[in-house]
């Protein structure tokens, strides 16, 4: 449905949950579908039990919760508290310059200022580019928006590598494209996993921003 037509509202009145992390099933599909505003969900009447569970799990932040149809209805029409939209990128030298139009379409949508969209796709194209030429792996990019500010993580299968994520200043730092990282995010920081990593920088939202 959403894949058709774009806008669909879920009646969740006489829904049971048996099971809680099926509530996770919403954003899934949500950002299978490619997202805010392309595609826009959101539920309406749960139990009291579905809205606990769906609070638990932060389901609300990407697809809002309503009291009502009507107000669900409403809701259908306004940006949710989250947008993420998630890409496997390849691993191939062309990466960099799709990177950056995925940056400025999500800045685009979300009405934010072009000097931002410039640094978050500068920002990911640097992540990027690193994971294409060191990791030799599938990655995976995410990018989201919310109060805080707008978030660009890249995922790898590779290991953590202390000469490649060293700090600007610090021992085993090469090149400068981490340094221009660093000047242009709030923060950034690399997360290991049990099969690879993932690097996440935070850059500030500017005042044209809806939030």
């Amino acid at each position: 449905l959403l894949l058709d037509r774009g806008r669909v509202l879920v009646d969740l009145s006489d829904v049971e949950l048996l099971w809680q992390p099926a509530v996770d099933v919403f954003p899934t599909v949500l950002a299978s579908a490619g997202g805010w505003p392309l595609a826009r969900m959101v539920l309406a009447r749960p139990n009291a039990t579905m809205a606990s569970a769906l609070r638990s799990a932060r389901v609300p932040l990407n697809v809002p919760l309503a009291e009502s149809v009507d107000e669900a209805r409403r809701a259908l029409d306004e940006r949710p508290p989250r947008v993420a939209r998630t890409y496997d990128v390849p691993s191939a030298a062309a990466a960099g310059t799709w990177v950056r139009s995925l940056v400025a379409s999500l800045c685009e949508d979300c009405l934010l200022s072009d000097a931002l969209s410039g640094a978050a796709a500068t920002v990911a194209t640097e992540l990027i580019t690193n994971a294409v030429t060191h990791a030799c792996s599938p990655i995976h990019l995410t990018l989201a928006l919310d109060r805080r500010g707008l978030h660009v993580a890249v995922r790898d299968c590779a290991p953590t590598s202390v000469e490649t994520f060293a700090r600007p200043g610090q021992a085993g730092y090469r090149g400068y494209g981490l340094m221009v990282v660093d000047s242009l995010c709030r923060r950034w920081g690399v997360t290991p996993h049990a099969d690879g990593k993932s690097v996440c920088a935070l850059l500030d939202v500017g005042p044209r921003s809806r939030f």
